[in-house]
């Protein structure tokens, strides 16, 4: 299907836009919140299963060959937590394409946005990124993470020198900025957008990926702040320019300044 470009001068204050109907004139199957609460909740349900899995086969081989059964070595829980991330986020992407139809390309608030934007746009989610991850290395400056939190984060597994390391800088870098914004300010936001309005529908998706973080924020508050930041920033643009990938490359530089930062202030 060719692409077409946004409308050349997007509306001046994108928050402010009249709520639309709940049955928005987009062609396709049926995709609302329910569709997106199964493509959210089976991205994220996918990843713990599929982890566990690989974790709980792995105890039960120690255990027949009758071996002590501690912590998993850093390369294979990488490699699970890499593997179960890559097989959600395509479950979760082809999902949502099947469901979302000719609402795949619109820029609209009902469509998923995967469309052209302005080179201006990406200027922007520069600026942004720039804001973002200098909140970060400001909260890390501030306040630096102690070692009880990096306990309870994936992030010193992935990062760990090995195999992995390159293919987890690629998913934290890449892939996860990809599969999120599709999934967040993409599907998820063009789910609700129709009923909340596209500042209602902001304001969830916001809280709804601020709180999938929290798992790692909770024993570092502080770290809550940027990840808000970043993702106001992304609904901003994605609204402003009617287009998710001003939002991805956002994404992207932000993840990518958050782990400089955090390799060169720990």
């Amino acid at each position: 299907m060719p692409e077409t470009a946004p409308p050349a001068n997007p509306p001046a204050n994108p928050w402010v836009i009249a709520k639309l109907p709940p049955n928005p004139p987009a062609s396709g199957p049926r995709f609302g919140p329910r569709q997106a609460i199964v493509a959210l909740g089976g991205f994220f349900l996918l990843q713990a299963v599929l982890t566990a899995g690989v974790l709980f086969l792995r105890d039960l081989a120690l255990k027949l060959a009758h071996r002590p059964v501690g912590m998993p070595a850093p390369g294979l829980l990488a490699g699970s937590v890499i593997a179960a991330y890559v097989l959600a986020a395509a479950w979760a992407v082809a999902y949502v394409r099947r469901r979302a139809g000719a609402r795949l390309r619109l820029g609209a608030p009902e469509g998923i946005a995967w469309c052209p934007a302005p080179p201006r746009a990406y200027l922007a989610a520069a600026m942004a990124a720039l804001i973002a991850v200098a909140t970060a290395a400001a909260m890390l400056r501030l306040f630096p993470v102690p070692d009880t939190a990096l306990r309870h984060s994936a992030f010193p597994a992935l990062l760990s020198p090995g195999v992995t390391l390159l293919p987890a800088l690629a998913l934290v870098v890449l892939g996860a900025p990809l599969a999120e914004e599709f999934l967040f300010r993409g599907a998820a936001f063009a789910a609700f957008a129709p009923r909340l309005g596209p500042l209602g529908a902001s304001l969830l998706v916001t809280a709804v990926f601020v709180a999938v973080h929290a798992p790692e924020k909770l024993a570092y508050p502080p770290g809550f702040l940027d990840v808000t930041v970043m993702a106001l920033g992304a609904a901003w643009l994605r609204l402003r320019y009617r287009s998710i990938r001003p939002a991805v490359v956002l994404h992207i530089l932000y993840n990518f300044g958050v782990v400089a930062a955090a390799m060169v202030l720990h």
